[in-house]
């Protein structure tokens, strides 16, 4: 059966055409891509540097992937921040920045992040800090405070807060006071220090 005179330019013109919103799609979603990764890796890059909390290259990476996902790329380049502001600057003034574009929603999101223990588990830090600092904890102890310190919504704001650059004068007392509570519940004693 004979083609319709055009027929085969107009099937060529759709195939290049086709190829092209493809590639340019995939140009734009590495794009993306590469934005992301480079605002992941100055985020990393300042948790490893900040040591409000001892995380390691895979933990700070993957808390890392997860505010990016939040805040998201495309907000934080609009508002003038690169990821070279982030990385050459404290984190604490990073992630200032990165507070400031939050909603409470990205906020209750980024809380989540740092305690819901799919990055980082963050009762065994600060069990193992306390411990590092001469306490001997017993095994129900140890699990108390682990369970305890990540279900306590005003130290786990308090500590991100302090994270992210976002505290007050009043936040280290408050998760100072948070943490007597979180001890005296689960019978520890700083008085055993050694």
């Amino acid at each position: 059966m004979p083609s319709r005179p055009g027929t085969t330019r107009r099937s060529r013109l759709l195939a290049v055409t086709a190829i092209a919103v493809v590639a340019g799609l995939a140009m734009g979603c590495s794009e993306e891509d590469r934005k992301k990764d480079a605002y992941a890796d100055a985020f990393s890059a300042a948790l490893r540097e900040d040591q409000t909390l001892p995380l390691g290259r895979e933990e700070t990476r993957c808390l890392a992937e997860r505010i990016v996902a939040i805040v998201g790329a495309g907000a934080l380049d609009d508002a003038g921040i690169s990821p070279d502001d982030i990385e050459s600057g404290s984190a604490t003034a990073g992630f200032a920045a990165a507070r400031a574009l939050l909603d409470e929603t990205q906020a209750a999101a980024v809380t989540d992040a740092f305690f819901d223990g799919e990055c980082i588990d963050v009762g065994r830090l600060f069990a193992q800090s306390i411990q590092d600092d001469g306490l001997d904890l017993s095994a129900v102890q140890t699990t108390c405070f682990e369970r305890t310190i990540v279900e306590n919504d005003a130290f786990k704001q308090a500590v991100v807060d302090q994270v992210l650059g976002a505290g007050t004068t009043d936040s280290p007392n408050i998760e100072l006071d948070e943490l007597d509570a979180i001890l005296e519940r689960c019978e520890i004693s700083l008085d055993d220090i050694g």
